[in-house]
Parts: structure tokens; sequence; C-alpha cells
């Protein structure tokens, strides 16, 4: 089930309009709407963490699954699981401040390894 799937449902099971949803959530109604319509996202993870609240659901309730975004096959999808991932992990406080600051220092040692890789070609 998808992000604006699983926004619909629970927007039913309160018996709720879209405009209530949207007041509740506190965003506009035509952005509610392109959430349920599948045309917009959230583009903060926060948001959704917001969702999850006013809904009464868990905080990665909303974040897309394994299932959604690996079945797209797409290495774009595939680093946003993997972001989307690590983003409720640290927000959670499941790993030490140890741990947070060794796979921070390693994902920005790759990425700037791979922007040198990017400069080589252009």
């Amino acid at each position: 089930m998808n992000f604006s799937e699983k926004l619909k449902m629970l927007r039913k099971k309160k018996n709720w309009t879209q405009k209530k949803a949207a007041e509740k959530l506190g965003v506009s109604s035509r952005t509610y709407a392109a959430y349920e319509l599948q045309e917009w996202k959230p583009k903060d993870i926060n948001q959704y963490f917001i969702f999850a609240k006013v809904f009464g659901v868990s905080k990665d309730y909303f974040l897309e699954t394994p299932n959604d975004l690996y079945d797209k096959q797409t290495k774009e999808n595939k680093a946003e699981f993997l972001t989307n991932e690590l983003i409720t992990l640290f927000m959670n406080s499941e790993l030490s401040s140890k741990v947070r600051d060794n796979i921070a220092e390693r994902i920005m040692s790759a990425y700037w390894d791979a922007k040198k890789e990017d400069n080589v070609w252009e």
C-alpha cells in the first residue's frame, strides 16, 4: 500500500472529509487532494511524522516500504528508501550517538568521493 492509499484509508476510518483532514494536518485542501491522488508527497520527513500523530499511527507508517520502492527498481528509489530508514533510526534514537556519528562520517566520505568522480568526467 502506497502513501496515498494509506492516507485515504485512514481518513475514511476517521470519517473525515478531505477538507477536514487537510485542516487537521495543516495543509491546504488542494495539497491534501494531491496527496490522495498520488500527485504529490510531503517533501519533509517531519511532515510524515505529523501525519502519523494526527492519524494515531506509528512514526514510520507513511514511509514507503521495501516493496513499494524496490519493486520500482530504480537507484533513486532505493536511495530514498535507505535514507528514510536511516532518518527513522536517527530520529527514534535507536542508535547511540557514536554509531550515528560513524554513519554520518561514512556517508559524507562516500558523498565527497562520488563528487570527486563526477568532476573527473565533467
